[in-house]
């Protein structure tokens, strides 16, 4: 079978073609015209619902006839003592296509969602806050115990020169020193003594800081010895690490 094939010159088109053209070109015109109109509609009853709204009910009207019956006066508010509306109720108008309710729920579900996700952010925050925290009291400790050590080992060397062969407690000398003490001596000179640890390290590094101070006019952060206690008053930051790092 032969199809038959149409000649034409170049930069025309078939008749077909052009009449499909032609009716896009109509369809959406008319598209347009009907959004036109549709528009204008629309903006047409809002300006007469607006205008219908501003305008006060007439004394011929049967109802506000029958309000003067009762005792209304024009400007008057409704309500025991006119404590009421003084102005109509306003008309919102439902512009959209959802159903009736469906955007108050939709609002609640938001409202929902969003106090959830602030009760997360907290208890994040909240989670955070205590790791920071605990992270800086394991910092501190850890400061506490290694500035504890230090005064103990100066403790126990300024008690030496100083004669001194029993430490004011036993946490105001190294460990190992009570150890090795202990040691040298024989089991029939040895007194078993209890050692009850009740002091936490603050208590223990403020009371060997204090034994230190008084004592021997020593101070750990300053790392000197001086010559007395208003030597000390006037020289030193202070009794704790945070007043000389201010320095």
């Amino acid at each position: 079978m032969i199809l038959k094939s149409v000649n034409l010159r170049p930069g025309l088109v078939s008749k077909a073609t052009s009449r499909q053209y032609h009716v896009e070109k109509a369809t959406k015109e008319a598209n347009r015209q009907n959004q036109l109109k549709r528009k204008n509609m629309k903006e047409s009853e809002k300006e007469r619902r607006t205008e219908g709204l501003s305008i006060k009910l007439s004394e011929d009207n049967k109802g506000f006839a029958l309000l003067q019956k009762m005792g209304y006066k024009p400007g008057m508010s409704l309500g025991k003592e006119g404590q009421g509306r003084s102005e109509p109720v306003p008309i919102k108008v439902k512009c959209d296509r959802e159903g009736l309710g469906l955007a108050t729920k939709r609002k609640e579900q938001l409202a929902e969602i969003n106090k959830f996700q602030e009760m997360v952010k907290r208890k994040h925050q909240k989670l955070q806050g205590n790791f920071m925290q605990r992270m800086s009291d394991k910092f501190s400790v850890k400061e506490i115990e290694k500035d504890l050590e230090k005064c103990q080992k100066v403790c126990d060397e300024l008690d030496g020169r100083a004669k001194i062969t029993e430490p004011k407690d036993w946490f105001y000398w190294p460990l190992y020193r009570l150890e090795q003490k202990l040691a040298d001596e024989s089991e029939d000179e040895v007194e078993e003594k209890p050692i009850l640890d009740i002091y936490s390290p603050e208590e223990k590094l403020e009371m060997v800081i204090d034994y230190l101070r008084n004592t021997y006019f020593y101070c750990l952060w300053c790392g000197a010895t001086f010559d007395s206690i208003k030597d000390m008053d006037e020289n030193c930051p202070g009794n704790c690490r945070s007043a000389h790092e201010s320095m």
